[in-house]
């Protein structure tokens, strides 16, 4: 076993730690960071003692899931490029605002698999202005979306609802969203989906069927199964 794979695997060093100890070892993790002007010239100082000890565990939760998705890399990929350095930059930005370890993990995954080429540049910028825009409960929803069953009433469409219709449609109704959620109200809930909505993540069926619940029932989108793909370990 490797020395950098010993640290990653080390559960007795926290992450800070590890991301101290790799720094030292991978070229890769240090050359990423280095094209972040920001913290580059001063990784040594940032993972010690000086910054907030937020800003420090979402720098190290970003980076250490870089260096655990590409370490199994045998060659060094070519990093030296001006849409990488776009985008990291973007993204780190975007990192240190939110606790969101779930959000982070969903930046890293765009930026390693935009160094081996799994995406486009123009795909990997759009779906960093996304991840920023969304929440984990959005993308809660997302998910619960693509579990929803087909609906008969709904020409077989995989539907549901966001609250309790006013009278039951068939004796398999489609489900309700906000019953998975039991910490949001409704009026929350229909904020939630109307933003997905406004990004064509959602599709509000209600509008087309308003005698079948009004502008109660959504569906996925094609997007949205795109999207979840890209930024989920799915």
């Amino acid at each position: 076993m490797n020395d950098k794979k010993q640290i990653v695997l080390n559960k007795k060093m926290g992450s800070l730690d590890k991301l101290a100890a790799l720094y030292e070892t991978s070229t890769l993790l240090r050359t990423l960071i280095q094209l972040i002007p920001s913290i580059g010239s001063s990784t040594d100082f940032l993972i010690s003692k000086a910054a907030q000890d937020y800003v420090r565990k979402r720098h190290a939760a970003f980076f250490l899931d870089i260096h655990n998705r590409l370490n199994h890399l045998e060659t060094m990929p070519n990093i030296n490029n001006e849409h990488l350095f776009d985008l990291i930059n973007q993204a780190y930005s975007d990192v240190l605002k939110t606790h969101s370890i779930k959000k982070i993990h969903r930046f890293s995954k765009i930026i390693s698999d935009f160094i081996v080429g799994d995406i486009l540049w123009d795909e990997a910028e759009t779906l960093n202005k996304l991840i920023n825009d969304l929440s984990d409960t959005h993308v809660e929803i997302l998910l619960f979306a693509t579990r929803t069953p087909k609906s008969k009433s709904f020409d077989n469409l995989p539907v549901f609802y966001i609250s309790k219709p006013n009278e039951v449609i068939e004796s398999a109704s489609p489900p309700i969203v906000s019953d998975n959620f039991p910490n949001l109200s409704s009026e929350a809930m229909r904020m939630f989906c109307s933003e997905l909505i406004s990004r064509n993540l959602l599709y509000n069926e209600g509008n087309s069927r308003p005698f079948l619940g009004g502008k109660n029932v959504m569906r996925k989108t094609e997007l949205a199964d795109w999207f979840l793909t890209k930024v989920l370990d799915i």
